[in-house]
Order: structure tokens, then C-alpha cells, then sequence
């Protein structure tokens, strides 16, 4: 009986033991799981920053931040937008640097330039393809070398031919005098879109017809490549 007693308390201890056992290991477990899901949950959370890091900086090499950009005007604003035609609007000698100045000076946005191609391929800024209508010379403008053409007074007929209808001079800068009191050249269309940017015009290049096209567009390229600011401020237009 003793035995038997002394068998089933050994039975009873094994089973308690073994039930200890049994609950420390499933303890264990629990205690392991939960240990494992913050780290999980940080990798989840360190990928996705990275993802969103990665997003970010591709993001900014696509569209880089406005302060950035050209700190000049964009066509991206609200219009209407004030422009001067041939840079002055008739009150100034037309696609002159000087009418690009008194366009700044009225308040206007932007101005409207025209361009031609010289002999030599320079891109210019002036209207009419015969100079003999605008200045004291003859002879076209893709016949002629820049050299030449930057010998001849630009503000000749606007000086000396009658006043344009509907432009009468403003009183404020004293009448066409305060530009003919000495000659005026005509500029490389480099030095005018420089000019405008200086003074933070935008810029509307109208291409005139007859203008050599397949020479000029690679000017043109070239020039917005040398002044990036220029895709913002710019559109070159043609009829």
C-alpha cells in the first residue's frame, strides 16, 4: 500500500513537473513573439521611410522647389498681362534696347520682340525683313552681316517718319525727342532677351516669315539652353 502510495505522489510530481515544463516553454514562446513584433514593425516602418526618402529625392530632380527656379515672372500667372509690342509699343524705337527699358519703365509685364537671321546667323531683334523701313539703310536683313547691321540707326523712321495712329509719345518721357538725340542699333537678340530677364519681363519671340527656319531653331534652342530662365519667361511664336 505504501508503494503504491509512494508511486502515485512520484506520478502525481512528474505530471506537475512536466506541466511546469509545458507552461514555461509556452510562456517562452509568448514572451519570443512579442519580442518579435516590434522588430517586424520597425522593419516595416525603416522600409517604408526609405521608400518614401527614395520618393522624395527622385521627386525634387523632376520638379525641383520654386525657390529654385528663375526668381523672374512665368507665364504660370494670372493674365491679363501687359506686354509691349516690339518692346515699346510705338512710343520707343520698335525692338530696340531702349524700348525694352521704357516697357519696364510703364509697368508693362513682358514684351513682344520680333526676330530675323542675319547673314552671318545671328538672330536679331527686328521687324521687317527690308532695313530701308526702319533704319538709314537698304538691303535685307538675311543679306546683311550683324557687323553692318549694327552700323544703322534703328530709331531712323521712328525719328524722322511720322507718328504712328493710336501711339501718340507720353508726355512722361518727353516725347520722341528723349530717344533721338542719339542713334539707336540694332541688338542681337541675345543682348535684348538679356536685358529682359535683367529687368524680369517675360519674353514673347515672335519668329517673322521668311525667316531661314532650319538654321534658326537651333539658335534658338541654343539660346534657352544658355539661359535657362528663359523656360519659364519665354515662348517663341510664328505665323
Amino acid at each position: 500500500e505504501l508503494a503504491a502510495k509512494a508511486a502515485a505522489e512520484e506520478a502525481a510530481a512528474a505530471a506537475a513537473a512536466e506541466a511546469a515544463f509545458v507552461e514555461s516553454v509556452r510562456k517562452e514562446a509568448a514572451r519570443v513573439k512579442t519580442a518579435e513584433v516590434p522588430t517586424s514593425w520597425l522593419q516595416v516602418i525603416i522600409r517604408t521611410a526609405l521608400i518614401i526618402v527614395t520618393f522624395l529625392m527622385l521627386a525634387l530632380l523632376v520638379f525641383p522647389p520654386l525657390s529654385s527656379r528663375s526668381p523672374g515672372p512665368r507665364f504660370t500667372q494670372d493674365i491679363p498681362i501687359e506686354f509691349g509690342h516690339n518692346g515699346g509699343g510705338g512710343h520707343a524705337p520698335e525692338n530696340t534696347l531702349a524700348a525694352i527699358e521704357f516697357a519696364a519703365a510703364r509697368k508693362a509685364r513682358g514684351v513682344e520682340l520680333d526676330v530675323l537671321l542675319t547673314q552671318d546667323n545671328v538672330l536679331v531683334a527686328f521687324h521687317d525683313t527690308d532695313v530701308s523701313l526702319k533704319t538709314d539703310g537698304s538691303g535685307s536683313v538675311a543679306a546683311t552681316t550683324y557687323p553692318d547691321l549694327e552700323k544703322l540707326n534703328a530709331a531712323h523712321s521712328f525719328c524722322h517718319g511720322p507718328i504712328d495712329a493710336g501711339a501718340p509719345p507720353p508726355p512722361s518721357n518727353g516725347g520722341r525727342k528723349a530717344f533721338c538725340a542719339q542713334p539707336h542699333r540694332i541688338p542681337t537678340l541675345l543682348e535684348a532677351v538679356d536685358l529682359a530677364l535683367k529687368l524680369k519681363l517675360l519674353v514673347i519671340l515672335e519668329a517673322k516669315p521668311g525667316i531661314d527656319v532650319g538654321a534658326s531653331v537651333p539658335l534658338l534652342s541654343d539660346l534657352f539652353e544658355s539661359r535657362p530662365a528663359l523656360y519659364e519667361q519665354a515662348l517663341v511664336i510664328s505665323f
